[in-house]
């Protein structure tokens, strides 16, 4: 439930914060062990609520598009003669995407606060708390786990390449040769690379193969999403996240608790099932 806008509310948000911090930096303050579960299921609770606030902002900044082309179309539509639906459409696109502005602006700074709180986590768990990666250092056993591969997935398209890169580089930065001689020398020799990774990747197992798949499109930015990309994984998120439908019968419950029971029986039930989808 939303904290009530009053001392006591702003009281108790303080105290919430000032224990949610605490309890983080204590998981951080000790060594991350992969055998641990208290340090995998605390690393997936972390991971569940960015994903659902990263989502939230996928839709924040789809709304904060949708004003930006209905304001100009609504506008546009004084200028010339067009059918009044499609002005009043515009409008009403427009005062959504307002608001879809106004919570941007407003929750884009506590989100970078939670990014870097997964910074911090993904810094704890794959470069030994350190705030840079010493190259050499062997992270295959952990990036293997399903678990950590998920933390890389759900933050690669925030941050920077380098920052992301805990392992040895997979692809190389081909620079501008002026030289013909040796731009045909380079080519032969990479040639002869991909025979010899086409012969690599034959012996590879399949969770080999992902993880070196997963590693290439960090370095080559291919986790990166558009708008309408991150709108589209929001929608998905949001249709099929058990952590999500519960929040929301959470919420629903809280509700119910303050509704008088005369008008809840007039109520249909809002609350969502958390069975996974059937595929």
């Amino acid at each position: 439930m939303v904290a009530r806008i009053n001392v006591k509310g702003m009281s108790e948000v303080r105290r919430a914060r000032k224990t949610y911090d605490d309890n983080f930096n204590a998981l951080i303050a000790k060594p991350f062990n992969l055998s641990n579960k208290d340090h995998i299921a605390a690393l997936n609770k972390y991971m569940d609520e960015f994903e659902c606030y990263k989502n939230t902002m996928y839709v924040y900044q789809a709304a904060s598009e949708i004003f930006n082309y209905s304001a100009g179309g609504w506008l546009f539509s004084w200028l010339i003669s067009i059918p009044t639906f499609l002005s009043s459409s515009c409008f009403v696109l427009a005062c959504i995407g307002a608001a879809g502005v106004k919570l941007e602006s407003k929750s884009i700074l506590d989100f970078d606060s939670e990014l870097q709180k997964m910074e911090m986590l993904y810094n704890w768990v794959l470069k030994k708390g350190s705030a840079d990666y010493v190259e050499g250092t062997d992270n295959t056993a952990k990036l293997e786990q399903l678990e950590i591969q998920r933390l890389v997935l759900l933050i690669a398209p925030l941050c920077e390449t380098e920052f992301l890169r805990v392992w040895p580089a997979e692809t190389t930065v081909q620079t501008d040769n002026t030289n013909e001689l040796a731009k045909a020398f380079m080519s032969g020799i990479n040639a002869i690379s991909a025979g010899i990774n086409l012969i690599t990747r034959s012996k590879q197992t399949v969770e080999q193969l992902k993880l070196k798949d997963l590693k290439v499109a960090v370095e080559q930015r291919q986790l990166d999403t558009g708008v309408i990309k991150s709108l589209e994984q929001a929608g998905r998120y949001f249709a099929m996240s058990p952590e999500f439908k519960t929040r929301v019968n959470v919420q629903i419950g809280l509700f119910k608790r303050y509704v008088p029971p005369v008008i809840l029986s007039m109520l249909p039930d809002f609350s969502l099932s958390t069975d996974s989808p059937k595929a």
